[in-house]
């Protein structure tokens, strides 16, 4: 199961490029849901689609802040901080089925 995913068509900074990035890997994100036909319940497919895309962002968080001088090292560099290699996470729970 291997799902291209095409590059983007907007430059960085676009305020569209966000959706643009949804709509290129909205494929591969419907292929991944497939996985109840594998022997996955939903809950459990979309439970851990969002577990790896926290710690994937979160690893993106860590090594962001490590590359990013710190008002010392600016003083000292005179080098400018790297405000757009911030990412921001969010916990997103889904919402459980009533039966």
């Amino acid at each position: 199961m291997s799902q291209s995913v095409e590059p983007p068509i907007l430059p960085e900074g676009n305020p569209d490029r966000e959706v643009n990035c949804e709509v290129a890997l909205e494929s591969a994100f419907a292929a991944l849901t497939t996985s109840e036909a594998q022997g996955w319940t939903p809950q459990e497919t979309a439970a851990t689609l969002l577990k790896i895309a926290t710690e994937h962002a979160h690893r993106l968080e860590a090594a962001a802040a490590a590359e990013l001088p710190t008002s010392k090292d600016n003083a000292k560099a005179d080098v400018p901080a790297k405000n757009g290699d911030k990412v921001r996470v969010e916990t997103i729970r889904p919402k459980s089925k009533k039966h």
